[in-house]
């Protein structure tokens, strides 16, 4: 308890900075220095004694499950921004401290808002314009659709194929970074089912074998078998097989887990989108937030609001206030 007392105190003249990552989204940050350096650089510089491992953990699950010193240009603003989340009043329609179980995964929330709104499912866009405030989409051949806005919360670089983006958009858009991360699901019987775990080892050392950064248990499959989700140590395509193995090792050895089955799988090669430290300090953020409402037009997602379904929400319900209300 004393090293985290001494950690307090050393950490005490951040807390001042850290406020600001308390608000919705990234604006005005470039003026907070303090926190736009590299992430790896500021955990060196402060030699800490417990409270690094925190944010050590935080930052690797987050950005893929990899060792947090392979991030050598992600800024701190990003894992203290998800290490706030839980120092703040969510907002009432958001669940705090609980993970709520959608047992068809986001198909359920999308069958719960078209029976609101007119949502069209299966349908590839290949196009988006925008002409004197009207959005035109092209999809499923030649069907176009007409709406008065457009909210884009999808990967801004895929954006630059099909949008008749600006200037100003191919700047911002072309400057997001990715960090690639594995998902993957298995079946195991003897494994915990009380809470999520962290391997701390596996996020912190680079000589450790790479495999899983931890799971979740998501809920009873079978006699005594569970279902889990877990991000994989690997940011790259290469080597599943190998991670897979050494997951199952891990699991054996900690737990004395038993019929391990891999169920499913999948690389996500544009995961955690961010920018660089340099464009931060550039004020980036601020030119973004410029053009919110330009040509009808609105942006929302973790490039804006931080990574993680809370920090999302925080901000679109902050851009709705903001423009809607």
């Amino acid at each position: 308890m004393h090293l985290f007392i001494l950690d307090a105190i050393k950490l005490m003249p951040w807390l001042v900075s850290i406020i600001s990552l308390m608000k919705p989204g990234y604006k005005n940050v470039k003026n907070n220095k303090k926190l736009i350096v590299p992430f790896a650089e500021w955990i060196k510089d402060r030699n800490l004694y417990v409270v690094d491992r925190f944010l050590n953990a935080t930052c690797s699950v987050a950005y893929g499950g990899a060792v947090y010193s392979a991030f050598e240009d992600i800024s701190m603003i990003y894992p203290l921004k998800i290490g706030i989340l839980d120092l703040k009043t969510r907002p009432t329609t958001y669940f705090h401290g609980n993970l709520s179980q959608i047992n068809e995964g986001y198909q359920e929330v999308w069958n719960v808002i078209s029976k609101k709104h007119n949502i069209i499912f299966k349908s590839n866009i290949t196009n988006i314009s925008r002409d004197q405030n009207k959005i035109v989409i092209k999809h499923s051949g030649d069907e176009t659709s007409e709406y008065d806005y457009l909210i884009i919360a999808c990967n801004l670089t895929g954006m630059l194929e099909i949008l008749d983006t600006t200037e100003e958009e191919e700047e911002i858009f072309s400057k997001v970074k990715h960090v690639g991360s594995w998902k993957a699901v298995f079946i195991a019987k003897d494994l915990p089912t009380d809470a999520g775990y962290v391997f701390l080892d596996q996020l912190e050392s680079p000589d450790v074998k790479p495999a899983l950064s931890g799971f979740i248990p998501e809920g009873q499959v079978g006699d005594g078998k569970y279902l889990y989700t877990t991000v994989l140590g690997l940011t790259t395509e290469d080597g599943f097989e190998e991670v897979i193995k050494n997951s199952n090792e891990l699991l054996e050895e900690h737990f004395n887990a038993s019929e391990i089955e891999w169920v499913d799988n999948t690389y996500w090669p544009e995961y955690h989108s961010h920018f660089e430290s340099k464009e931060i300090k550039n004020g980036i953020f601020d030119k973004f937030e410029l053009m919110q409402g330009k040509n009808n037009t609105f942006y929302v997602g973790e490039i804006l609001s931080g990574i993680s379904n809370g920090l999302s929400m925080d901000y679109s319900f902050d851009l709705v206030d903001r423009f809607f209300v």
